[in-house]
Order: structure tokens, then C-alpha cells, then sequence
């Protein structure tokens, strides 16, 4: 790690840190809790509690987000995580034949006859080929810029906004929050979720969702994000057709996605949150996903967005090349990409055919056992007091006072010695759950 990250993650940590610390003037009232016993309350968190951690990485790391338990959702990730080290394309070609490749997409550029279309791939395929095996001289040619307000701007030109997540990281679905609100200024209306199911037929009625309202929405940092975007005005748009896999699944999502969306309206924009390759405009013989299969079906252009690739694992072989380099080259505290002088953004070898922009996400620190990207303008960290901290391993979930039983919680961790809830203004209900998935304590939460 060099001087300049060590320098700027300290910073960045001690000034949020001070921040959360001498601006609470809200105080915390916790009631006294009522002691029940409901055995089977929440079967999940029986099932992260009774974890194999040998086997199941996957599912570990999902179950991890779940219950607010980041740091071993990036551990378990970590272990299931593969990564090509090769910085480098070349398409499989000798030098001879990266010379002649090289001559063929020069001669289309030349070619007067030769579509704007194809041209503009021509370019990129060029600068590809063309790519500095050095990535020293590679970043040297970048600027970072804000990724938040890099893709906003850009979404201007499309109607179609697709971005990815990895389905264990909570860090990825808190960056798609932050872009609802700007995105709705620039005309996007509507918000496909692959999590969302069929079942709650209700969601948009009642202004927030349950359980039953999808699978990766029982994260609370998911289901917040569905909250705010249901305040703002977007209307959710369920697309999964998990029953198959493959291409024609991907096809029939990027139908849903057409008939629930441009097919009746012309005029709203569309924000997709998928999981992982899906959102990719390329694809084989073998697989061709919905990202693709959507630009085809509407004729036009759509902007991709990944931002699952460049985040942190514990392991930095399993990390992306260019992630590794711009982590110990650069002072990154904030969601960036890095782009050129002519505003192109900067993609891996390996995804640059696949989408356009990369986010690269900042490590993550710790502030009293929350993560720092949780933290916002809008929320604060409020220390528990000793009759909540006594239940130590226990499962502390907090809803909003009048939200239903079954309603995903607006903040939820693991307690131990540490922990901090993370809330804004308002009043709460909170929920003491253990390690059999037993609810065996509730009480009332005001802050003022």
C-alpha cells in the first residue's frame, strides 16, 4: 500500500469519524424491552447462524448481507471469487496478426462507405488494441472523476440505464441508492429490480416492501433503497424469469422489461438493477445476455454500467488487476471512474466489449463495526446502550413504528461490543432475535 492510500483512507476515516462523533444533537430513547417468544421468527437468520464455513461460499456471503454482516460477506466472497490476472487482451493473435488486425480497423476508419456505427466500434476495438500492456501508462492517461456524477451526466443521452451488482455486497446496491434521486431529475421514471418476485401485488401501494417482495430485498440496505425510490415517484417494474437459465431466460427478461416500460411509454426513462453479467451487451454462442438481447430488441443504444468488478476482496490475487493498481496508486474514498481526455471511461480488457463504464469502489473501513459507505448526509451513527448490547450475538433489527410485522427492516446488524445503529430522525420499533431465529425481545426507538 503506498504513502498517498495509507494517507487518504486515515483521512477520510478520522474526518467521517469526527463528524458522526460531534454532530448528534438528536438524542436516542430506547424503551424498555417486552420480552416475547416466537420460535421460527426468522428462519434466515437461524440459517447465517448455523453457516458451514467450509462449504457454500455463495450462499455464506448472500446470507452475510442479509443480516448486516458485511465484513463476512467480503471474507466469503473473497473465497468464491476467481479473477484472471492478465491485464492484457490480444484476442489470441501473434504479433504478425495484431499488426494486421490493427491495419483492418484503420482502413475502416478511412472507409467512406463504412457506417457511424461501425466506425465508432472500430475506434474502440483500436484504443483496445492499442492499450499500453503497462499499467502504469495506462492510468498516467486518466482522471478520476466522481462516478456518481460522471454516469448522471451521461445518462442524459440514453433511455436505458443498466447497472450491476454482486449479489453479496450491500456496498454495490447502496451506490445504485445514491443515483435515484439525480437520475429522476434527468427523466428516469421507472426502476426494474431482477429481485423483485410476483407475489406482494401491493409493494407500490404500500411504500415499501416485505419479505415475500423478493429475495435480495431482505437486505436492509436493498430494501431502503426500494423505500426511497417508491418516495421519489419511480414505479418498480419486476422482470425475473428465474424458472430457466441461460439465454432464454435473459430473453425473456429483456421482454418484460420492454413491455413494462418503452412499449407503454415513450417518454420515461428506465433504471435496470440486475445481478452480475447480465446487464453485459456481448455475448457468444452459448449465452447471450439480457443486456444484449434488450439493445437488439429496442434498436438502440443503452448505457451499462458495472460495478461488481472493481470492489475489495480480502485476497488481492482474487482482485481485479486495474482495481489492485488504483487502489495502491490512488486516494480513493468515494465510488470514481477514471476516464480520458475525450470523456471515455476507462473498462478492463477483459468487460471492455461487454459494458461502458466501471466503477471502482473505495475499500472499506470500519466505524464502530458499520461500514463507512452506509454512512450519509441523511443518516448518523447512534451508539446502543448496555441493556441492547447485553445481547450480545443476538440479531437487532429496527422498522419504522407503524410498518407491518413482516416489513424489511431499516437497519440490521449482529451485536457485539461495538456495533452502532445507523438511522436517521424518526420513530422505530426494534426487534431482538437469537441464533435460533426466535424473537424474544421488542421495544420502542425514538430519536429526536
Amino acid at each position: 500500500m503506498t504513502l498517498i492510500r495509507q494517507l487518504g483512507i486515515s483521512l477520510f476515516v478520522i474526518i467521517l469519524f469526527s463528524y458522526s462523533c460531534n454532530n448528534q444533537p438528536m438524542d436516542v430513547i430506547f424503551s424498555e424491552v417486552e420480552a416475547v417468544d416466537i420460535k421460527n421468527f426468522n428462519t434466515v437468520f437461524a440459517e447465517y447462524s448455523g453457516m458451514d464455513f467450509a462449504k457454500n461460499f455463495e450462499l455464506n456471503a448472500v446470507l452475510c448481507s442479509f443480516v448486516g454482516d458485511h465484513k463476512n460477506a467480503i471474507e466469503f466472497a473473497t473465497k468464491d471469487a476467481h479473477y484472471s490476472q492478465n491485464p492484457e487482451l490480444n484476442f489470441g493473435l501473434n504479433d504478425a496478426q495484431m499488426i494486421l488486425a490493427k491495419k483492418n480497423y484503420e482502413a475502416i476508419l478511412k472507409d467512406p462507405n463504412a457506417s457511424d456505427e461501425v466506425k465508432a466500434e472500430s475506434r474502440k476495438i483500436l484504443s483496445l488494441l492499442n492499450r499500453s500492456k503497462d499499467l502504469k501508462e495506462v492510468f498516467k492517461k486518466q482522471k478520476m472523476l466522481s462516478a456518481k456524477e460522471f454516469i448522471v451526466n451521461q445518462s442524459t443521452d440514453y433511455h436505458f440505464l443498466l447497472i450491476n451488482e454482486a449479489h453479496y455486497s450491500s456496498q454495490n446496491r447502496a451506490f445504485t441508492h445514491t443515483l435515484l434521486e439525480p437520475l429522476w431529475k434527468k427523466g428516469y421514471r421507472y426502476l426494474a429490480l431482477e429481485t423483485l418476485g410476483y407475489d406482494d401485488q401491493i409493494l407500490s401501494e404500500r411504500g415499501y416492501p416485505i419479505i415475500i417482495s423478493g429475495y435480495y430485498t431482505r437486505d436492509a440496505i436493498f430494501g431502503n433503497l426500494v423505500r426511497e425510490a417508491l418516495q421519489i415517484g419511480y414505479k418498480l417494474i419486476a422482470y425475473e424469469y428465474s424458472s430457466l437459465n441461460g439465454t432464454l431466460r435473459d430473453s425473456i427478461q429483456a421482454l418484460n422489461i420492454y413491455d413494462k416500460t418503452l412499449r407503454r411509454d415513450t417518454i420515461g426513462k428506465v433504471l435496470v438493477h440486475a445481478g452480475y453479467s447480465h446487464i453485459s451487451e456481448m455475448g457468444d454462442s452459448n449465452y447471450k445476455p439480457m443486456g444484449l438481447q434488450l439493445k437488439k430488441l429496442i434498436g438502440r443504444d443503452i448505457m451499462t454500467v458495472d460495478q461488481q468488478n472493481m470492489t475489495q476482496m480480502t485476497d488481492h490475487s482474487k482482485m481485479a488487476p486495474y482495481y489492485n493498481y488504483a487502489i495502491d496508486h490512488y486516494a480513493i474514498n468515494q465510488p470514481v471512474v477514471f476516464t480520458d481526455d475525450n470523456k471515455q471511461a476507462l473498462v478492463d480488457p477483459i468487460n471492455s466489449f461487454a459494458i461502458d463504464i466501471q466503477v471502482y469502489h473505495p475499500s472499506t473501513t470500519y466505524i464502530k463495526g458499520r461500514p463507512s459507505w452506509l454512512i450519509t448526509n441523511n443518516t448518523k451513527l447512534f451508539e446502543l446502550p448496555a441493556s441492547i448490547k447485553k445481547h450480545n450475538g443476538y440479531l437487532l433489527q429496527v422498522l419504522r413504528k407503524g410498518d407491518i410485522q413482516e416489513a424489511v427492516p431499516i437497519d440490521q446488524f449482529v451485536i457485539d461490543q461495538e456495533t452502532a445503529l445507523v438511522l436517521s430522525k424518526g420513530e422505530y420499533i426494534f426487534r431482538l432475535i437469537d441464533r435460533d431465529g426466535s424473537l424474544k425481545w421488542k421495544g420502542n426507538l425514538k430519536i429526536n
